[in-house]
């Protein structure tokens, strides 16, 4: 065999391994967001006020946080945190949880922290791996995610506020819904001041705030 012919025939060989090692690696996994967006009337988040959620997933997937449309008070200085229980409210076994400073609400805002904008509650579940460490939710199991601030004071200027709380949606970086359905449109229970996201069997939300 000459070399001339053995140059193409090195080249395809290792072209056809590439492909072969891309098609074994195992795909990243889509970690979702609970998300919410600029509709509907704000709610403010303080001492007496929490904005929280109930999901029951219908199939296994990883929830990294929150994706929250939200804004602080001029004079607000207290702490924000999401937290994630197992069960339906704060009594369960506390699971994942993201606190915020108001300077680290701020930064995670990224812009104007007293109009609203995106900003992410991304857990870290793991301490000694730094960055977004999502936790794994499963099907059958119910779950309770708040987002409080015990210390601020039931004021709007001082408080924080969230927007979109009855249009919250869980869903991936692309848009793309959970396993199991595509979440569905929000769907109000009949309650004083409680509002739920029911997902095709897929997830229920619920909120409990006060409307302003």
């Amino acid at each position: 065999m000459t070399i001339a012919r053995i140059v193409p025939l090195v080249g395809a060989t290792l072209a056809a391994v590439l492909a072969a090692s891309a098609a074994a690696a195992p795909a990243k996994a889509v970690v979702y967001y609970i998300t919410t967006g600029q509709q509907g009337a704000q709610t403010q988040i303080d001492q007496n006020h929490t904005s929280a959620w109930i999901i029951q997933p219908g199939a296994g997937f990883d929830l990294g946080g929150g994706n929250f449309e939200m804004k602080e008070g001029p004079s607000t200085v207290a702490d924000i945190m999401l937290s994630l229980y197992l069960g339906s409210d704060a009594s369960g076994q506390l699971l994942a949880q993201v606190l915020y400073t108001r300077d680290e609400f701020c930064a995670a805002h990224g812009g104007n922290c007293q109009t609203f904008a995106s900003t992410p509650f991304h857990f870290d579940t793991d301490p000694n791996t730094p960055g977004n460490q999502p936790f794994t939710l499963l099907a059958g199991n119910t779950y309770f995610a708040a987002l409080t601030s015990s210390a601020a004071p039931d004021q709007q200027n001082a408080a924080y506020f969230i927007k979109g709380l009855s249009d919250a949606v869980i869903q991936g970086p692309d848009g793309e819904p959970p396993p199991g359905g595509d979440g569905g449109d929000p769907t109000p229970i009949p309650e004083p001041g409680t509002l739920a996201l029911l997902g095709a069997g897929l997830l229920g939300v619920a909120a409990f705030r006060r409307r302003r």
